[in-house]
């Protein structure tokens, strides 16, 4: 018997305006403004001034949390924040992407994944592996005497895909 481990579908979060700590606001406005500097579109740069100007502020905006999003996103993937700011200021911009609609989003699916992986727990591992599920994307077989989980680990996040029971 299978079932899906996850809803698929994904509700959209209405971003509300954000807060910025003295140090959030050391790191976001700089590279906001480093981002508006390197970009040839006109919009697009002038929402990253904005952004900065915003973050010197200390709230940013419903109207520009996407883009802080993409900022925070841009700069932890890359280890641009880990390089310049050390690893407090990479926590500090992974805490404040996890404040926003879309790490919201990644931090529910990373509970429902654990939450599936609880399933497992007293259970004798029978088998173990990871396969291709995609262009940079994995996915995680677990096998015990009465559940087979599969979870996918890719550049959205994690998210249990199936459990099945008495495998």
């Amino acid at each position: 018997m299978s079932t899906p481990a996850t809803d698929p579908a994904t509700t959209e979060r209405e971003p509300t305006e954000l807060r910025l700590s003295e140090s959030d606001r050391d790191i976001v406005a700089p590279e906001a403004r480093a981002v508006a500097a390197a970009l040839q579109d006109r919009q697009r740069r002038a929402a990253y001034q904005q952004l900065a100007a915003e973050a010197d502020e200390g709230v940013i905006p419903p109207a520009l949390v996407g883009d802080l999003e993409r900022l925070l996103e841009m700069g932890l993937q890359t280890g641009r924040f880990r390089g310049r700011y050390g690893p407090g200021g990479e926590t500090a911009m992974a805490r404040l992407f996890a404040r926003t609609p879309r790490g919201a989003e990644i931090s529910q699916r990373v509970a429902q994944a654990n939450a599936a992986l609880a399933a497992l727990v007293g259970q004798t591992l029978e088998q173990i592996s990871f396969s291709l599920a995609g262009w940079n994307a994995y996915a995680i077989q677990l096998k015990t005497d009465r559940y087979a989980l599969r979870i996918r680990v890719d550049g959205s996040g994690v998210q249990a895909e199936s459990l099945e029971i008495d495998a």
